[in-house]
């Protein structure tokens, strides 16, 4: 039975699975002809772009807001994928209008960790405002981790949001 005492098709992990499914970015299960390959490069460069930016908000992220006092969260997997993309959006279009920063973002993914952590400090001291601009987009992912206890930021780049915010 659902909340609401619905009946529920399917099982809770399955369901579950399906809600994080939306998060991450799958490989391709065959393999692709010359069409199918641009065809999924136009379909996965936003979604690998989108990955990209959610995982790396966790290094560039140094802090979170604190919950409101007395309100309870809406955890509601509605609301934290509404958060996600939100959130996504924002910082996609704010590094496509800060080329420098999307440079060192992209350069900090493809880095060891004690690299990424360097080059996104060195940004940050370099560039205070925008670092705390990109922070402010970013903090609702921390808020939605905290809060309501689900991880949105991709597990290959949890290290570091865990390394910032504690």
């Amino acid at each position: 039975m659902g909340p609401h005492g619905t009946a529920r098709r399917g099982n809770t992990a399955g369901d579950e699975n399906d809600r994080h499914r939306k998060l991450h970015i799958r490989a391709p299960e065959e393999p692709l002809g010359r069409a199918n390959r641009m065809r999924t490069h136009s379909i996965l460069l936003p979604r690998l772009t989108s990955a990209v930016v959610t995982g790396i908000a966790g290094i560039a992220l140094a802090g979170f807001a604190a919950p409101v006092a007395g309100a309870a969260p809406d955890c509601s997997p509605a609301t934290v994928q509404n958060t996600v993309d939100t959130v996504t959006q924002q910082a996609q279009a704010y590094l496509d209008t800060h080329p420098e920063g999307n440079r060192t973002l992209f350069t900090a993914a493809l880095q060891s960790r004690p690299e990424a952590e360097s080059t996104i400090k060195a940004y940050a001291a370099a560039n205070p405002q925008e670092y705390a601009e990109f922070k402010a987009i970013l903090t609702p992912l921390a808020t939605v981790q905290d809060q309501c206890g689900v991880q949105v930021v991709p597990a290959q780049f949890q290290w570091a949001f865990d390394q910032f915010i504690g």
